[in-house]
């Protein structure tokens, strides 16, 4: 592969939703040397092509029924960009590419934003406990312990894929950046967990810390 100094020039797909949920950390890829590319449901494209603005995207709404047909599209979509020969790593945004992705390629990361039979509980989809619920529990299950690497972004979601088969040492947590902007929780962010893990109110404010002391 091209080298830049003694820098090897990694190349990687990302499989996401949507191109913009990507976008910042693409950008610092390419000024870094690498090459990303990136694929989503709407179609392909280099890095450079999204990044100019030229390619809009409609959202589509969670469904749970769908992603069994999204995980069979995504493997056509993955073994378009011949993943084995055009790239180093693939790494899945969600988990219908996930899903493709441990299937298809050798060497994925998968990105653990939510997990989705909670995210599905979240948005009203199935009750907790309830058969699709486990059945999906199950799937990622199977990402999580065949993925060459896992990222999460919370020491919760951490724990949530140990628990679910995510060997240690290939967990990987990266905090999410602080932002100035006050910007409602995406829709793949999980904002009623608290309340359901820990039968927190839903207006409570919680504060994490390593320990607590206090006296006898």
């Amino acid at each position: 592969l091209p080298r830049i100094g003694r820098t090897k020039v990694w190349r990687v797909i990302h499989a996401c939703e949507y191109a913009r949920d990507v976008l910042p950390v693409v950008e610092g890829q390419v000024a870094v040397g690498m090459r990303p590319f990136i694929v989503t449901p709407q179609g392909a494209g280099s890095a450079e092509l999204y990044l100019s603005g030229n390619n809009q995207e409609q959202p589509r709404s969670l469904s749970l029924l769908r992603s069994w047909q999204d995980v069979r599209n995504w493997r056509k979509s993955l073994l378009d960009c011949a993943p084995e020969t055009t790239s180093d790593l693939v790494h899945a945004h969600c988990f219908a590419a996930g899903m493709a992705a441990v299937r298809s390629c050798s060497c994925v990361v998968y990105d653990l934003g939510a997990c989705i039979e909670e995210m599905a509980i979240s948005a009203g989809l199935c009750e907790s406990g309830s058969w699709m619920g486990r059945s999906f529990r199950v799937a990622e299950q199977f990402i999580l312990s065949r993925a060459a690497a896992v990222i999460v972004h919370s020491l919760g979601l951490k724990e949530a894929a140990l628990e679910r088969g995510a060997p240690p040492d290939a967990v990987f947590l990266v905090p999410e950046p602080i932002s100035e902007d006050n910007e409602p929780p995406a829709l793949s962010q999980d904002i009623d967990f608290l309340t359901r893990r820990f039968g927190f109110a839903p207006d409570s404010v919680s504060f994490f810390v390593p320990q607590f002391a206090h006296d006898a």
